[in-house]
């Protein structure tokens, strides 16, 4: 009788937390989402600097900052750096300066605007200068691959998809440019940025209430 209690004892105080696939998968995706807010705030704290000094400037040019606003917003979109602290700094700027609507419109306007310059210029960067180093690569990515030939079948519906969704990353022009994706197709359905564009925008309207009330 000792001994099956004994047994019972060690069976008892087996570990408590088991390392299963699906747990180490969420753990690791739980480590990659932290990596990548570490990274995107500590790219932020560099360039909050230089993001004032651009929308000060804007501020004095009248209408003409949103065109120096959304060309910032394009060159940070085609080095792959946050664009989120320009497009929430932008809302308080323009509002500063022409009201609620207009000032939020006006962000919207040249955040979108930025957004679909800035993907199609990767997208001819990845498929008249990089694209046989991007193709090989891809090769290696089964999902990349799968991504490929689901677009192959139905590429409006796919590609718009693609654009709606927030895990999305928004060099995924650079993918695109080096797969069989028209250029026609991805234009279109770059227009599904819109969506987020306004959802952060809005996310920045609410900062900027925040901040005054």
């Amino acid at each position: 009788a000792g001994g099956v209690r004994g047994e019972a004892e060690e069976d008892d105080s087996g570990p408590l937390f088991v390392l299963t696939p699906v747990k180490i998968l969420v753990l690791v995706l739980i480590a990659l989402v932290l990596v990548v807010v570490i990274l995107e705030l500590f790219v932020f704290h560099q360039l909050e600097p230089v993001i004032k000094g651009v929308l000060k400037v804007a501020a004095g040019l009248g209408y003409w900052g949103v065109v120096v606003f959304f060309a910032l917003y394009t060159v940070l979109l085609c080095t792959s750096l946050p664009v989120w602290p320009l497009l929430i700094g932008g809302v308080a700027t323009f509002i500063n300066l022409y009201g609620m609507v207009q000032g939020y419109f006006l962000t919207v306007a040249g955040a979108f605007a930025g957004d679909w310059v800035g993907s199609q210029v990767m997208f001819f960067v990845a498929r008249f200068l990089f694209s046989d180093t991007l193709q090989r690569a891809m090769r290696r990515y089964r999902n990349v691959r799968l991504l490929d030939k689901a677009i192959e079948r139905d590429a409006i519906r796919v590609l718009f998809l693609l654009r709606l969704s927030p895990a999305t990353p928004c060099s995924v022009s650079y993918v695109l440019g080096a797969s069989t994706v028209t250029w026609s197709d991805h234009a279109i359905t770059t227009c599904g940025t819109l969506l987020g564009v306004l959802i952060h925008a809005w996310f920045g309207l609410l900062a900027v209430g925040v901040a005054e009330g």
